[in-house]
């Protein structure tokens, strides 16, 4: 709801079931987990979000900076992890071995914070400043 009620972030193409099905596969087969559910719920509404200091990855075409599979293949050093956003300090990822979504630092991967699975809105709360 706060997203939809603020002109801060940049809102990026709407998803498309075939590009869900795709970048699964293509996050499997380069090492990284599936994306939870309840992400790929989010993404419907809000593919991608960015503003100066955060972002939100999502399913993109042409190699965008924010296509969650390109970015993973450039910053993930976390085995069995996906980052799903990020702000100037912290990676938002799920760990598929733990289900859960934790913030961690972007230079060393300490874990910050944690969620449990069934709360990325205050996740996402964290890394967009609500």
């Amino acid at each position: 709801e706060q997203i939809a009620q603020t002109n801060r972030y940049k809102k990026e193409a709407p998803l498309e079931t075939i590009d869900i099905i795709q970048t699964q596969k293509t996050l499997v087969k380069d090492g990284y987990p599936f994306l939870p559910a309840e992400f790929i719920e989010f993404l419907k509404y809000y593919n991608g979000l960015s503003a100066t200091d955060s972002a939100v990855l999502g399913i993109l075409k042409n190699n965008s900076p924010l296509d969650i599979c390109t970015y993973n293949k450039v910053f993930n050093a976390i085995e069995n992890t996906a980052i799903l956003a990020y702000d100037d300090m912290t990676y938002l990822v799920f760990d598929n071995n733990e289900n859960t979504y934790k913030l961690v630092d972007r230079t060393d991967f300490v874990t910050i914070d944690e969620y449990l699975s069934g709360e990325l809105v205050y996740a996402l709360n964290s890394i967009l400043h609500f």
